[in-house]
């Protein structure tokens, strides 16, 4: 599945030539690359060689954007993030994001390099990373910059009107912007309808709160947006969205 991946990502990125530069192509690291204790997680030996993988897979000279999908552990943090600034110094990577970050962890990766997206569970029942969420709020308030919620609406779930008004009772329009994503993570749910999708973004914007809609539909969404450990919730209590910055 993940080579299939990579070769319909190639030849995305053949095909557009010259115009390499309009693209921004992001992948993530932490996944199990094969059976021995180096060929997983976020040790910089494993980081190190997992980039250099894709980008051989991706027929590239750089990721745009480089992230992990959760911290690891058994390695120290600052060890991750440092392995991440020698890809880029070296002009493997553009820019790093980080994942499921704590408040603590952000302000040692901020130390070491410019973080340029951060992917966290938070939702309108799972507030656990508000601290998070300010930080990207005080970015805003530095860089003038919009931070980037992405909503994955579940058919049922998470896409009212009700759950709609709440989103834009919690967000900022002069903050936020919102990617309403169309997904069923893990089997357990339906995707929304488009009318559905359609009306909870028309809610959103009669409130001013600026929305999108990602087109494609896909079972991957884990590894899209962050571990989003769906099995641990209760099902009426899956409403799920990322901040990043």
């Amino acid at each position: 599945m993940a080579e299939r991946r990579a070769e319909e990502i190639q030849r995305g990125v053949s095909l557009v030539g010259p115009h390499r530069d309009d693209i921004v192509l992001a992948t993530k690291v932490y996944q199990p690359m094969g059976l021995g204790p180096n060929d997983r997680r976020l040790s910089a030996y494993h980081i190190r060689r997992a980039c250099e993988a894709s980008l051989k897979a991706l027929d590239t000279d750089r990721i745009d954007l480089y992230q992990y999908h959760r911290p690891d552990p058994t390695v120290p943090y600052a060890e991750t993030i440092g392995a991440f600034k020698e890809l880029q110094d070296e002009g493997k990577i553009r820019h790093i994001g980080v994942c499921n970050v704590t408040l603590e962890q952000l302000g040692v990766a901020r130390s070491i390099v410019d973080v340029v997206s951060v992917q966290n569970r938070f939702n309108l029942t799972d507030r656990a990373a508000e601290d998070v969420l300010e930080a990207c709020e005080a970015y805003y308030a530095r860089r003038r910059r919009k931070v980037f919620i992405e909503y994955v609406m579940l058919g049922g779930v998470n896409d009212t009107y009700e759950q709609a008004r709440a989103l834009t009772r919690l967000l900022d329009p002069r903050i936020y912007k919102v990617n309403l994503i169309p997904y069923n993570p893990t089997g357990m749910y339906e995707g929304s309808s488009r009318d559905a999708i359609a009306a909870f973004k028309h809610v959103l914007e009669r409130a001013r709160l600026p929305a999108t809609v990602r087109l494609t539909r896909g079972r991957d969404i884990a590894a899209a947006c962050g571990q989003l450990r769906h099995e641990h919730r209760e099902p009426r209590q899956s409403a799920t969205s990322r901040p990043c910055a």
